[in-house]
């Protein structure tokens, strides 16, 4: 079972998926050590003033991941896309879940690039990856800005550890088939991702 960071759901959060989701990574035997931050702000986001990311998934021997989820109906049209919730209310956005979650992740990993004491750790070309959770919905990728293996759907069940490794698989065999072995160092340890999340979201008493 993952470590929640936080424990539990705040009650600003309204996505059911996302409490789905929460509750799937804290029970999922195939969590055991990983450190999970649920709805992280990033406050030097590369694109935008702020941003955040719905899961950031801290993973030993494996790297951190990036999680955007979108519960309910999910179209795109004229390269927009559309989201309808259970009530039948429907919003779009320019910008696709992909991109939102890809954003997220190379805005975290610069945050590590420019913390000292993580570049003295030797972390600062950690292992990292991103994907899209679609928990209520079947979802084919379709164009060039996303892949299958990126996809997490109601096929795949509650096995969120599963679709994690099969990220890491994914962007393992991307990295190697463009520059060769990955160097061990890449892949942080049980104390790094601890290490990691306290400065991603520290305790503090002021």
């Amino acid at each position: 079972m993952a470590q929640m960071i936080p424990n539990i759901v705040s009650p600003d959060i309204k996505s059911n998926a996302e409490r789905k989701i929460f509750s799937w990574f804290r029970n999922d035997p195939k969590t055991v050590d990983w450190v999970v931050l649920h709805s992280l702000g990033i406050s030097q986001h590369r694109k935008f003033i702020c941003g955040e990311t719905d899961f950031l998934v801290l993973v030993p021997n494996r790297g951190l991941f990036a999680l955007e989820v979108k519960g309910g109906r999910v179209a795109r049209k004229d390269g927009k896309w559309i989201y309808t919730d259970k009530y039948g209310n429907t919003h779009s956005k320019p910008r696709g879940p992909f991109e939102q979650a890809k954003d997220s992740i190379f805005s975290i990993i610069n945050k590590i690039k420019r913390t000292p004491d993580l570049s003295c750790r030797n972390l600062r070309n950690v292992f990292f990856g991103f994907g899209v959770m679609f928990p209520d919905i079947e979802y084919e990728a379709s164009g060039v800005d996303e892949e299958q293996s990126q996809v997490f759907d109601v096929r795949d069940g509650h096995k969120v550890g599963e679709f994690v490794e099969r990220l890491f698989s994914y962007y393992q065999a991307k990295w190697e088939r463009l520059h060769g072995s990955i160097e061990v160092d890449r892949f942080p340890t049980h104390e790094d991702i601890k290490y990691i999340a306290g400065v991603l979201r520290p305790d503090f008493d002021f």
